[in-house]
Parts: C-alpha cells; structure tokens; sequence
C-alpha cells in the first residue's frame, strides 16, 4: 500500500491490466479516482477486466479518440467535444504532448476551445478543413 500525501489516506496498488506497472487508484467512499477526470467518450477496451495506468489510459483514449474523429466532419467533431468541454486542467496524452520541453496541443484539445486561435498549430482541425 501507498500513502497518498494529499489525503493521508492508504491507497492500494493496483497492477495495469495492459502493461503490468504497479499505481494507486486513490479511490475511497468519498474521493474518486483519478481517472475520472479524463474524458469518458467511449468504451476503452470492452475485453478490460481492470484499471489502466495513467500511460495506458491516456494512449488507449487518444487511439480510439483519434479512430473515431477520424470518421467524423468539423461540425459532427465540434459536437461531440462541445460535450466535454469543461475547467478541468488540459491532461497529458490528450489534451497536449510535450515535444523539445513545449506544449503541442492536440486536435482534441483545440476542438474543445472551438475555435481556431489563429496561432497555425500542428495539429489545429480548423486549419485542416481551410
């Protein structure tokens, strides 16, 4: 078991179901886990018995966020993020990668802005449909 400073409660350690790392969940009665902050957009892996780390989480939301935009026209993408747009903080993996120490935000990220900020970013799905 792990402490977990912020709530000095014992956390147990849970095992990856993909890549087999050890992390805690810090789930109890009254605080959720901290995977509950990423995006619930679909069904990761409907085979997963058990949790995923926050590397696998994060890899396995952006694959199948990526699949299924990939379907999608602006208007049905900016739809579906308008629903998860919301004040939580920007989260690794989805909504940015750190590429040479700086930030690159990713088309999730920015269809949740919606609209472009006319900055040219890589990966800006308003610059990919002009």
């Amino acid at each position: 078991m792990e402490c977990n400073e912020k709530t000095s409660k014992i956390s147990p350690k849970k095992q990856c179901a993909s890549c087999g790392k050890l992390f805690s969940c810090y789930s109890t009665k009254t605080q959720s886990c901290w995977c509950t902050t990423y995006p619930a957009i679909m069904p990761i892996n409907e085979d997963a018995i058990d949790c995923l780390c926050r590397q696998c989480l994060g890899d396995a939301i952006q694959k199948k966020m990526m699949a299924r935009l990939s379907q999608l026209s602006l208007p049905e993408k900016l739809l579906l993020a308008k629903n998860y747009k919301t004040k939580v903080k920007a989260i690794e993996g989805i909504d940015y990668f750190m590429e040479k120490g700086k930030y690159v935000f990713t088309q999730w990220h920015h269809l949740k802005r919606g609209a472009c900020c006319k900055h040219h970013c890589q990966h800006c799905p308003y610059c990919l449909t002009s």
